[in-house]
């Protein structure tokens, strides 16, 4: 092996912009290079909430613990609910128990619609309608 000295000017450039370049690459991998992995969310119920499981059409892109309306085809809202698994044949929801329960008739019905949340402010002598 040659010793630094021995060496010509044009492989003194040679070992001077490999080096250059191992640097600015290093810097910049460290830069753009990917994050971890963001560790999932487990949503989980609430005391207050039961799980179900209805046949209905997502309106919205699917994630994990996403707050809905839910809508009866025949345009009855019912109320939030969160997201929790989709299916091939059923969409899973958390929803509220006293919710449940007032709702439970026309939770037993088919054809549902889920749109995202909207949470519209009331005043009085006003009401608001959404159309898709």
């Amino acid at each position: 092996m040659k010793s630094l000295r021995n060496l010509s000017k044009r492989q003194v450039l040679a070992v001077k912009i490999f080096l250059t370049l191992l640097i600015v690459n290093t810097l910049l991998f460290s830069l753009v290079a990917p994050a971890e992995d963001a560790v999932e969310e487990k949503f989980e119920k609430n005391a207050t909430e039961i799980e179900i499981k209805i046949k209905g059409e997502l309106h919205t892109s699917f994630e994990e613990g996403k707050e809905l309306t839910l809508l009866h085809s025949s345009g009855k809202k019912i109320g939030p609910a969160r997201l929790v698994r989709l299916e091939e044949d059923s969409i899973s929801l958390y929803l509220e128990k006293s919710l449940f329960e007032k709702s439970y008739a026309l939770l037993s019905q088919s054809d549902w619609v889920l749109i995202p949340y909207l949470a519209l402010p009331t005043f009085k002598g006003s009401s608001y309608e959404i159309h898709y």
